[in-house]
């Protein structure tokens, strides 16, 4: 009896076994995801796409709607765009365009790369909506078509309000640098 009992035992641990090898031979066939390396774009590689774009909006304070003004700076590999924005809604009041090329694009990226646009970081208020209602929200973002890039922002209210970690100062320089006559432009607008 024991030598049947015994034989059993040993016929169910040589079936276990077999299992157990021949499901982890199936995962073999399977790339292992720790070795796969992801390849994130850069800013910077997207200076040829026609589609892409930096975009930097300065929004005013919070006040009634037929006061309340924006500027948005929107530069791509073609055109520099320069558009006051009117009330909440972000209804065009003026706008003035300039031509750009690949070459002036591609150095703008690696000015904004080097300038830490796309540093973001964690906050506790995520969403800029009705921060620093006495000051300025200044949103950053980068688009490749309908495709959002990153998007992030920062006050004039502190430098802890806002999930935008680059070098703020230098960024809105770099995008009021690409208009023409930019405080001619938006001056009487009460935005700085």
């Amino acid at each position: 009896m024991k030598r049947y009992v015994f034989a059993i035992l040993v016929l169910f641990l040589i079936i276990m076994f077999g299992i157990i090898l021949l499901a982890g031979e199936d995962s073999s066939d399977k790339p292992d995801e720790s070795r796969q390396q992801t390849t994130q774009k850069q800013l910077t590689d997207y200076a040829t796409s026609s589609t892409a774009r930096a975009v930097f909006t300065t929004h005013g304070r919070i006040v009634g709607d037929d006061q309340f003004r924006s500027i948005r700076i929107t530069v791509t590999r073609d055109q520099r765009k320069v558009e006051i924005l009117d009330g909440y809604t972000g209804r065009v009041q003026s706008s003035k365009t300039f031509v750009n090329n690949e070459a002036a694009f591609s150095e703008f990226l690696w000015a904004l790369k080097n300038a830490g646009f796309s540093a973001t970081r964690e906050v506790k208020i995520s969403d800029d909506r009705g921060v620093c209602p006495q000051g300025f929200r200044y949103i950053y973002e980068a688009k490749d078509g309908g495709d959002s890039i990153g998007r992030s922002w920062s006050t004039s209210c502190t430098n802890k309000d806002g999930t935008f970690n680059g070098n703020a100062t230098s960024v809105r320089n770099l995008f009021r640098g690409q208009i023409t006559d930019y405080n001619d432009i938006v001056a009487g607008v009460g935005i700085r």
